[in-house]
């Protein structure tokens, strides 16, 4: 939605949708980041997300699940 309606690049729609998220909810660093300390939630997907976004939301293209440092679907 935020690449075709907002007119967003995949990467400013991955930084929006993370960082920028948990600047949003008073979190930063702690959540939208990969780093020591912070919340744990990653997608690792099969392909390019900066290439098509559309891969996040596409089931078939889903490798693993973290969330809250807790492995949900493995590779």
């Amino acid at each position: 939605m935020f690449v075709k309606v907002l007119g967003f690049s995949p990467t400013e729609t991955l930084v929006a949708a993370t960082r920028l998220g948990g600047e949003i909810m008073g979190r930063p660093g702690e959540v939208g980041v990969v780093a020591e300390g912070a919340l744990a939630d990653l997608l690792l997907v099969d392909g390019d997300p900066l290439a098509d976004v559309g891969l996040l939301a596409d089931p078939r293209a889903i490798r693993m699940i973290m969330k809250g440092g807790v492995l949900h679907r493995a590779p």
